[in-house]
């Protein structure tokens, strides 16, 4: 007797939903490390766009009262006004020079004004900025020079102006610990609810669609998928029971006319060994009659055959 066997193949790898759930999470990953970078540029540009904005502003404020202070010759005001922008942090050196380089007023240089200081003040015909760098490249402040001009617009001495840029590295660098941060943390959420959500939606009706094949292979026709949703998977679980349903009644067919064809051989069988036995002793009459039962068998057992070979022709297999 022919059994139908359990397929016992497994497979290997990762699960569907594994590679589902991966998938989400490396296009969440995407996502965030873009908005990430956006995030992380448009701070730094808006901090040292403040920066230099700032800068100038000072460099703008201290022009126009030097060059007051120039023209009237008293330079309290002015130094009073160095003072009080070097003591709210907003400047770390600064020197104010006339046109022939003599010094009006100073802050910041804890050991008179540099040598550095002064060669960049009279060289700046124009406004410039400079970036300070350390010994690792890393720019920690920045110098606004600018020609000090009257009300004329002719240039009457320079200003040199150090402010500090280390607090904007310090602020980008928390930045991006926190992106970073926050990125470990989306990613495994991502990758958590991707999961979670896959296996609900797409790992539990496959495991479902498993166990139903496996029944089938074993000759199971009577489990059901259930249909709990209208989408793909739904529609694949009602086509698959409707395949289940059409096999059943295949196989029932079968199954009748198998039957019918096994109790109509042993029917001829019986009435052959009869007359094989009985043959000299039987009358005429029982003799006709024992041929015509042995004749509606076999055309018996041809209808049962052309009713199988008709439900054979059904499938549709490779030679």
């Amino acid at each position: 007797m022919i059994k139908m066997a359990k397929s016992s193949y497994r497979g290997g790898g990762f699960s569907l939903t594994f590679r589902l759930s991966l998938g989400f999470t490396l296009l969440i990953t995407f996502l965030m490390g873009a908005v990430g970078f956006s995030i992380y540029v448009r701070e730094r540009n808006v901090f040292i766009n403040g920066v230099v904005e700032r800068g100038w502003a000072m460099v703008r404020l201290v022009n126009t009262v030097a060059s007051e202070a120039m023209m009237s010759g008293n330079y309290g005001v002015l130094g009073e006004v160095m003072k009080d922008l070097h003591a709210d942090g907003s400047i770390l050196e600064a020197v104010v020079l006339d046109k022939k380089g003599d010094i009006m007023a100073s802050c910041g240089f804890e050991r008179g004004v540099s040598a550095r200081a002064k060669d960049m003040a009279t060289a700046a015909d124009v406004r410039k900025l400079t970036p300070i760098k350390d010994g690792k490249g890393k720019v920690t402040a920045v110098a606004f020079t600018s020609p000090i001009s009257d009300s004329g617009g002719k240039s009457v001495g320079h200003i040199y102006i150090l402010t500090d840029f280390s607090f904007v590295e310090s602020y980008l660098r928390q930045t991006v610990y926190n992106i970073i941060f926050n990125f470990v943390l989306a990613t495994l959420a991502g990758l958590l609810l991707a999961r979670l959500i896959i296996i609900r939606a797409v790992g539990r009706p496959i495991k479902g669609l498993l166990l139903a094949t496996e029944r089938v292979a074993i000759g199971d026709f009577s489990y059901k998928l259930p249909v709990a949703t209208g989408d793909e998977l739904g529609r694949l679980a009602r086509a698959f029971n409707a395949m289940s349903g059409e096999l059943g009644v295949l196989f029932n067919s079968i199954k009748s006319i198998v039957g019918d064809m096994c109790s109509t051989s042993k029917l001829v069988a019986r009435h052959s060994e009869l007359f094989e036995k009985e043959s000299d002793r039987m009358d005429p009459d029982r003799q006709t009659e024992l041929i015509k039962e042995i004749n509606s068998c076999a055309r018996r057992l041809v209808r049962a055959s052309d009713q199988l070979n008709s439900l054979a022709l059904q499938f549709k297999t490779q030679n």
